[in-house]
């Protein structure tokens, strides 16, 4: 790593839709848990 440079990394813009949607999911799978081990395997 020692040409480790910031003008070297790569940027890539976040895709939030995506984040918002899977976030969206998640929660809707958590909130149809019918118990802890559920809702916890969600989350895992």
């Amino acid at each position: 790593m020692s040409d480790f440079k910031f003008s070297t990394l790569k940027y890539e813009r976040p895709d939030f839709e995506a984040l918002k949607n899977k976030a969206q999911e998640l929660t809707a799978k958590v909130q149809a848990a019918e118990d802890y081990q559920q809702a916890r395997a969600c989350m895992m």
